[in-house]
């Protein structure tokens, strides 16, 4: 019996000590302790303010998270590929946050200046206190985001998971402190606390990596050899999260309502693909460091992700109008559907994700690219054509059938060049 326990927790000991396991356990970890208090951020948003602030609010937020992933012009996946080969880190760090910083600001200015052309109902940004906001918060995101991704690539998703918890921790002390400034209240709620978690994160870096001063570097040779992998990746992953980015803007457009209703659905399937994505990143992050790894993690990450994915799909199957209903009735009555056909689409955009590991790792972006400009295009079309029939609905079914066919065109290539 006790031989039986102690294999037992021999097994259990090697599993979560398998770099790969344990940054997927601290990453899921942060995904679901990140989502339960983003429901709770956006819960008291949906119930202490109106419809439509909330709605602008997650317009203003995506715009931000658009800029953003313009700006990180690929260098969040390059950090994770290139800095396991430097033994001097802090060249390849500082490049990372550089670029990208320079083009958010750039981005941020162009955007406000530009804001009744690309979306008349953020106007509101050409106010100064908005308008200054906006460019502090965006470059505060850019900066937040890829501090994350170098927590990966050096193993430390532990401190991924303890810097996101207090992001969100943070933004609902505040939601709830400005609570009486309405739209105000909210967009400073996020921006503040994602200022001061990207301020902690570079002295968290300062302490983690040996010597390490944030600067801006800018090194002709590293800024070849990194953008030659890094354009492709950044075109393929602007190409991935257009849709979530740019639909809420579309629909804040069309009806403000509409958008904080596809937005809280996006966020309660988020938790389902962040797991998934994360997952990934680990495998990805992993390989970098051993590419031997890749087959048998391969397998890995299917058999983790899947046994999450069922039991996931059924809760909201089964509880998804009662997990609506804390926002509020309406977003019971308007957005269960589309989340429901949000969740379904978890199990194709799983493949996707491998199938993007896959070639990450081996270092080829075409077959991403491709695969993402595919599936954006399918998105927007059948979104275009649907919506004024089906309305908030078609955003789902639009989202599923490109996924479905995404992970077909995939499979077949994975097949064709990989196992064939």
């Amino acid at each position: 019996m006790n031989s039986k326990f102690e294999k037992l927790h021999t097994t259990f000991r090697n599993h979560v000590q398998n770099p790969l396991y344990k940054n997927s356990y601290y990453l899921i970890l942060n995904s679901i302790i990140g989502s339960a208090l983003g429901f709770l951020f956006w819960t008291i948003a949906a119930r202490n303010y109106t419809a439509n602030d909330v709605g602008l609010a997650t317009a203003i937020f995506s715009a931000i998270g658009l800029l953003t992933t313009i700006s990180k012009f690929g260098l969040d996946i390059s950090i994770i590929k290139y800095l396991p080969m430097y033994e001097t880190k802090n060249d390849v760090v500082n490049l990372s946050l550089s670029i990208p910083l320079i083009i958010s600001v750039v981005l941020a200015i162009l955007y406000v200046l530009g804001v009744n052309y690309w979306t008349p109902n953020l106007s509101i940004l050409l106010n100064w206190k908005y308008g200054s906001l906006f460019l502090i918060f965006t470059c505060a995101y850019t900066l937040y985001a890829l501090q994350n991704n170098i927590y990966i690539a050096e193993r430390k998703a532990k401190m991924t998971f303890l810097l996101s918890t207090f992001w969100a921790a943070l933004k609902i002390l505040l939601l709830v402190m400005l609570s009486s400034l309405g739209l105000f209240g909210i967009f400073n709620s996020w921006g503040l606390a994602t200022t001061l978690s990207t301020v902690i994160g570079f002295i968290i870096l300062s302490k983690s990596m040996n010597n390490y001063k944030p600067l801006v570097v800018i090194k002709k040779e590293l800024v070849k050899k990194m953008m030659n992998y890094s354009f492709g990746n950044y075109i393929a992953s602007f190409l991935f999260s257009a849709p979530a980015l740019v639909i809420p803007i579309f629909l804040s457009n069309i009806n403000p309502e509409m958008s904080a209703y596809f937005y809280i659905s996006w966020m309660i399937a988020g938790l389902i693909y962040s797991i998934t994505g994360l997952i990934n990143m680990s495998l990805f992050a992993e390989c970098s460091h051993n590419s031997d790894n890749l087959r048998p993690g391969i397998i890995s990450v299917l058999k983790f992700t899947f046994l999450i994915l069922v039991p996931s799909t059924i809760g909201i199957v089964y509880f998804g109008n009662l997990i609506l209903s804390f926002f509020g009735e309406d977003y019971s009555e308007n957005a269960y559907g589309l989340l429901v056909l949000l969740i379904i689409a978890s199990f194709p955009y799983t493949t996707n994700q491998v199938f993007i590991t896959i070639n990450r790792v081996k270092m080829k972006v075409l077959p991403i690219l491709y695969l993402n400009a595919f599936i954006a295009m399918c998105v927007f079309i059948l979104i275009y054509v649907l919506i004024n029939e089906m309305g908030l609905i078609s955003v789902g079914i639009g989202w599923l059938i490109a996924q479905i066919m995404g992970a077909g065109i995939a499979s077949i290539y994975t097949y064709r060049v990989y196992l064939s």
